[in-house]
């Protein structure tokens, strides 16, 4: 029995940034070929979770809602990714049994597809309850695996140090770091501007010539 399949996993796709370098869309909202980019992110983590949330700022009409629930940030006024995932493992805790959240960025198209397996069974053989992905040595605190166990840990970061990142948090907490192997597309690649959308397009159109 793999960990995937022991653990009812629950997943979360941070989208509460804006894309202001990106004609001012909601980054959720930027095309990506035949599809925006939550909906890349959606096609490839969607089988990974039984679960799953998207995190937002507040809930943004112009989404279709395709197969996710609405994760609004429970501490107005607190934005960033530490805001997002707390506010989605504040979800889970209202159902019995569901104790861990797989978190990605909605701007990352090409998350691996055995992401939450590998995070799971490190966090679990090593009986941690945060898993991070290290990629080209590099610790990738958005592509993560939380226990909500560490909810009053998060909270008192937000309450006390105002807004710090995920990066900061995870000193304080005991976690687990997996190496990934380099792949193409790279699978942690971030939109950010214009020029990594054209990137991104042209390893769209490579997997697609590839096929």
């Amino acid at each position: 029995m793999t960990a995937r399949e022991s653990v009812s996993l629950a997943g979360a796709i941070l989208a509460g940034g804006s894309a202001q370098r990106m004609r001012g869309l909601g980054k959720a909202q930027v095309r990506l070929g035949k599809y925006s980019l939550l909906q890349h992110v959606i096609r490839r983590f969607r089988p990974q979770v039984d679960r799953l949330l998207v995190s937002v700022h507040s809930v943004d009409e112009a989404l279709s809602r395709d197969g996710f629930e609405w994760g609004p940030d429970a501490l107005k006024r607190r934005r960033g990714p530490l805001a997002g995932v707390y506010s989605a493992l504040a979800k889970l805790v209202e159902v019995k049994g569901q104790d861990w959240l797989l978190v990605v960025p909605v701007d990352a198209p090409f998350p691996p597809l055995d992401l939450g397996q590998r995070l799971m069974r490190a966090a679990q053989t090593q009986q941690k309850p945060v898993a991070v992905v290290m990629y080209r040595g590099a610790v990738q605190p958005v592509f993560s695996l939380w226990n909500t166990t560490t909810l009053p840990a998060l909270k008192d970061a937000l309450d006390t140090r105002g807004q710090p990142g995920l990066r900061h948090i995870l000193n304080d907490l005991a976690h687990v770091r997996v190496e990934w192997p380099v792949l193409t597309p790279p699978p942690f690649f971030n939109v950010n501007s214009e020029a990594d959308l054209d990137a991104a397009r042209l390893l769209v159109d490579a997997q697609v010539s590839e096929a």
